[in-house]
């Protein structure tokens, strides 16, 4: 087993830190998006020490998910107070048993206390609403995201997070546009366009909110 006190920052006492083990499904975007996040320090890592994993050998079901996160929370020794986030998309695209995998998922998670964080129809979604709040030219295809994404930002790359996603006014925006786009709290799947990333960022911090250095812009 791992010690806790291992994962901390040396200038943060274990008492006031928090682990947030997040399961991602994406062997490259998700990860290279919460690097970058904590690389420009929009992470606040003297409340929090977030740890990210995605499945080896891209086993990225949600069963595997669910497995993962076990391993991990074991691994760790979380603790009270400590969460776990398993952050997928819907995408029904990929199969008619993806509602069912994802109705499994939700309910096991609730069971153990965890969290899940679905973006409709892929991740790329939570990218958009940084960038807007006009759902027009999306449908359920990730496709549709990706060249919106592409044509307001002059281009995409899913190894590369938009620069425009890792600033404090955009983050902030993004998460009121998520929050009011989710209108059926209790829905195991969000049933229009959306992401529940928000929700992540809500809990950061013991306020509940986003919490910078400094005041979020106006």
């Amino acid at each position: 087993m791992i010690r806790r006190a291992r994962l901390l920052d040396r200038n943060v006492q274990e008492r006031d830190a928090r682990i947030f083990l997040v399961i991602v499904e994406g062997a490259e975007t998700e990860p290279a998006y919460f690097h970058a996040l904590k690389a420009r320090e929009l992470i606040p890592k003297h409340r929090v020490q977030l740890i990210v994993h995605s499945p080896p050998n891209h086993a990225s079901s949600p069963e595997h998910l669910l497995t993962l996160a076990g391993q991990k929370s074991s691994e760790f020794a979380l603790q009270d107070g400590d969460e776990v986030w398993i952050i997928l998309d819907v995408d029904l695209q990929s199969g008619s048993n993806r509602k069912r995998q994802l109705h499994q998922l939700d309910h096991a998670c609730r069971q153990r206390g965890w969290n899940v964080a679905l973006s409709n129809p892929c991740f790329e979604l939570w990218y958009w609403l940084h960038v807007s709040d006009q759902l027009a030219s999306i449908d359920d295809t990730c496709a549709s995201v990706e060249k919106a994404l592409r044509e307001a930002l002059g281009g995409y790359s899913k190894k590369t997070p938009p620069p425009a996603c890792l600033e404090w006014a955009t983050l902030a925006l993004a998460i009121q546009r998520a929050s009011d786009l989710d209108t059926d709290l209790r829905a195991p799947i969000p049933a229009s366009r959306g992401s529940r990333l928000y929700r992540l960022f809500q809990h950061l911090t013991p306020a509940g909110k986003l919490a910078p250095a400094g005041p979020l812009p106006r």
